[in-house]
């Protein structure tokens, strides 16, 4: 039971990742701005974020390593529950055993006081 929930988290988790890489994607293609397709409104803004591979083993090291405690376990999978705290620090991935997570530039609307953000026509 506790092995189909993974699969299913991981699969769950996997689609919402690849729906938000297909709207950024279609936003670019057709010249427009991404969030602001998928929001309605605002400016296109890219956020420094971990993304947590499949091969995460719960540990918990990168959650505890979260000083903003945007990380969290979720059915043995660390998650970022909360991306808006992220500080796009990177201390999560030192201390993945499996090198779980990598860093990624993610579009985000959100408050951009706290991590590293750049404008969809930045470098």
């Amino acid at each position: 039971m506790i092995a189909w929930s993974i699969a299913y988290v991981t699969f769950a988790v996997t689609k919402v990742i690849v729906n938000w890489f297909q709207v950024a994607q279609n936003g670019i293609e057709r010249g427009g701005d991404p969030v602001a397709n998928e929001s309605g409104g605002g400016k296109s803004v890219y956020k420094w974020m971990p993304v947590i591979g499949e091969d995460c083993n719960g540990c918990g090291l990168c959650v505890e390593a979260c000083g903003p405690k945007s990380l969290v376990l979720q059915d043995g999978m660390a998650v970022l529950a909360m991306p808006d705290t992220c500080g796009s620090e990177e201390h999560c991935i030192g201390f993945c055993p499996v090198d779980a997570i990598r860093m990624e530039w993610l579009p985000l609307n959100g408050n951009e006081s706290r991590g590293q953000w750049r404008g969809l026509n930045q470098g």
